[in-house]
């Protein structure tokens, strides 16, 4: 008896489903960096400062080719936080109060999802994506001021204007996706999610998806 309640279930969501052809989502997570984020120069020998927090926010949207299998495109903008104690050129931020730093990271590609049947409250769901990542921070000097002496040998406090330097990277991207969706209606789930992302921009997220079937 539960076996046949099971598969009702399964089909009933499966035909909701088989009526939406066009799926839309959106993401919100935390993001911790598992590799160099940024690399850039300051007259000298290269640093490589990155990003250890993200607050990504995903916007996503797709095409279901059959109730379980969806291909579509992805966007995601990054809030970023730099790791101060690599945001430290010895002769521009000597201490990590003498600067600020921002941040941020920005993908867009490709992707595929499969959702696994099942008449359990949440439908667990597997993705694949591919695409273009770039990453950008900007430390910038507080203001101080320097020693100086006069002409007739007194000595001053002349202002330092804060200074400025920014760099940004770009490569290819490739990411694995899981999580689970609760029906929350005909047309809209909600539910966790996680993402494993490699190379040079390796990280790994958390967080919570809503999809819309249009």
């Amino acid at each position: 008896m539960h076996i046949i309640v099971a598969g009702i279930m399964a089909a009933t969501i499966s035909a909701a489903d088989g009526d939406a052809r066009f799926d839309v989502g959106i993401r919100v997570g935390l993001g911790l960096a598992t590799a160099q984020y940024v690399t850039y120069r300051l007259d000298g020998p290269p640093d490589t400062p990155r990003l250890d927090r993200v607050a990504p926010v995903w916007v996503e949207a797709g095409y279901r080719l059959t109730p379980a299998l969806l291909v579509g495109a992805y966007f995601q903008y990054g809030f970023g936080r730099v790791d101060p104690s690599a945001a430290r050129p010895p002769l521009f931020c000597p201490t990590a109060d003498s600067c600020s730093t921002t941040g941020h990271t920005v993908r867009a590609g490709g992707e595929v999802q499969y959702r696994i049947a099942t008449a359990a409250p949440l439908a667990p769901w597997l993705g694949f994506g591919a695409g273009y990542v770039s990453h950008s921070v900007t430390i910038t000097t507080r203001e101080s001021s320097a020693v100086t002496t006069t002409g007739s040998g007194g000595v001053i406090l002349a202002p330092l204007s804060p200074v400025r330097i920014s760099g940004t990277t770009t490569s290819l991207d490739v990411n694995l996706q899981a999580g689970a969706d609760a029906r929350l209606g005909s047309r809209a789930t909600l539910g966790p999610y996680g993402s494993v992302f490699s190379g040079e921009s390796a990280g790994i997220e958390a967080g919570i998806r809503g999809r819309f079937s249009l």
